[in-house]
């Protein structure tokens, strides 16, 4: 059920960040990234606890990807915040992780090195109602033990399909390679695949 006083309170809440940020967005590119980073998580923090940013320079331009850490319930509040700061000169504003595929190496906090644009996957369904999409993924068995590794993989697949597409997973495991079925699928058509199955379940 939709409540419009907390949506009106929440759009407040985002004209108050949107107008903070205009006022000191040349101020803030000409800050090193982690300065930058940690003044405007502040009051981002301030439109809902759940939201977090991303910050990187490409040459003279400084981006901003506001994310919702894949929770759909913020998903419209981050766009809210991309429309309502527009074009901001020397900022690329990006609203949710965008993909940005899987040609990367994934780093354990145990100084494991996966090659994520060399894995392959198998999906799943729980057995609830209706199912919700789980995928596979098969790595070194040294691998699958690793501290974190299922939310590194979750990060992983946010980062090479887009947060958006992501959230439409539930859950994402790690396997062993021995136990890769026959016909895995490659990581690579991971986003396609997501697409695929969305589209078979609105018919």
């Amino acid at each position: 059920m939709r409540c419009p006083v907390r949506e009106e309170m929440m759009r407040d809440e985002v004209d108050d960040f949107c107008g903070w940020f205009l006022g000191r967005a040349q101020r803030l590119r000409r800050l090193a990234l982690d300065a930058a980073a940690d003044e405007v998580l502040v009051e981002l923090k301030r439109v809902d606890e759940g939201l977090a940013l991303e910050l990187a320079d490409h040459g003279e331009l400084r981006e901003l990807v506001v994310t919702a850490l894949g929770n759909p319930k913020l998903f419209d509040v981050v766009r809210r915040i991309k429309s309502t700061l527009g074009d901001v000169p020397s900022w690329i504003i990006t609203a949710l992780k965008p993909a940005r595929g899987f040609d990367f190496v994934l780093t354990t906090p145990d100084g494991g090195r996966i090659d994520v644009s060399e894995s392959f996957f198998e999906s799943l369904e729980t057995d609830e109602s209706p199912p919700q999409l789980v995928i596979r993924i098969f790595l070194p068995a040294e691998m699958v033990t690793q501290p974190d590794i299922k939310w590194l993989l979750r990060l992983a697949v946010e980062a090479g399909i887009g947060e958006e597409a992501a959230s439409h997973i539930a859950f994402v495991e790690a396997a062993p390679e021995e136990d890769t079925p026959g016909d895995p699928l490659p990581i690579e058509v991971l986003g396609d695949f997501v697409a695929h199955v969305l589209k078979m379940n609105r018919q």
